[in-house]
């Protein structure tokens, strides 16, 4: 694995991914947090994530690999990447204590406000049968930890973090392979395919219409894949590129011009 190492045994790190694609032999993870008694996993489904697309430590369950995690080192700490979202965002986080908020950033174009590296510590808190938990903090020395606050994944500047009781900085991970990797893929992949089907049915007749989508951008949405690879690998490579292909169609939407000037036309009765 080139020097990869196993972390306090709870995780393998991966590869950093490269050219778009995930490296060879990537390690999945769910990664949960428990509060109340209750496990809690980091997705960024819609339904776990604010409307910001904050990540919020909220969601019970975990069926896309949009709840799938890879782990990379990184000048000693280390850098999160999410399956579902791609190779080319990283997990960043912004703000201070109960105000922090996480989201993914395009790797490529993340501000200089924005901690994308987290060190590790090992935790004392063990939530469950004595499981070993994680935790993480935002500099290579100080406090700062992840915490859950008020339902996001936030911050809480204090040692106590990594000593017993403190369940919301204490991080858990569950390897995902063999045929549950493949179900998780599988539904990422049709859901996917889904948004792109209902794409293509509703701007089908509507090239080059405001707020609609341009012929070119059309034509891009029907090269994509139709067809389920049968390797995992293959998926993987799949769900990266209907994930750019989506990201790609929907940023190119055809939107007015600040400053100009438009007539509006009904479109049943042709009359403006």
């Amino acid at each position: 694995m080139g020097g990869v190492n196993v972390v306090a045994q709870t995780f393998t790190p991966s590869e950093a991914p490269s050219n778009g694609q995930w490296a060879k032999n990537t390690h999945w993870y769910t990664i949960k947090n428990k509060k109340s008694g209750t496990w809690y996993y980091l997705s960024t489904a819609s339904t776990h994530t604010d409307a910001q697309g904050n990540l919020m430590i909220k969601g019970t369950t975990c069926t896309s690999a949009e709840a799938l995690w890879c782990v990379v080192e990184n000048n000693g700490g280390f850098k999160f990447y999410n399956c579902a979202v791609g190779p080319n965002k990283v997990l960043g986080m912004t703000g201070d204590e109960a105000g922090g908020r996480a989201k993914m950033y395009d790797e490529a174009t993340v501000g200089s406000n924005v901690w994308t590296t987290f060190y590790y510590n090992a935790t004392a808190t063990k939530p469950d049968n004595n499981i070993e938990a994680n935790a993480f903090r935002i500099a290579s020395s100080g406090t700062k930890y992840w915490n859950e606050r008020g339902g996001y994944l936030a911050f809480w500047n204090d040692g106590k973090s990594v000593q017993t009781g403190c369940e919301g900085s204490a991080y858990v991970f569950e390897e995902v392979t063999g045929s549950d990797l493949d179900e998780k893929l599988t539904e990422t992949y049709n859901n996917f395919s889904s948004k792109i089907s209902d794409y293509k049915s509703t701007f089908a007749n509507y090239a080059g219409v405001m707020f609609c989508f341009s012929q070119e951008s059309l034509n891009a949405l029907n090269s994509l894949p139709t067809e389920k690879p049968t390797e995992t690998s293959e998926l993987l490579k799949t769900l990266v590129t209907l994930k750019n292909g989506l990201s790609a169609f929907e940023a190119s939407r055809i939107m007015p011009t600040v400053g100009k000037c438009y007539a509006l036309k009904n479109y049943n009765y042709n009359t403006y």
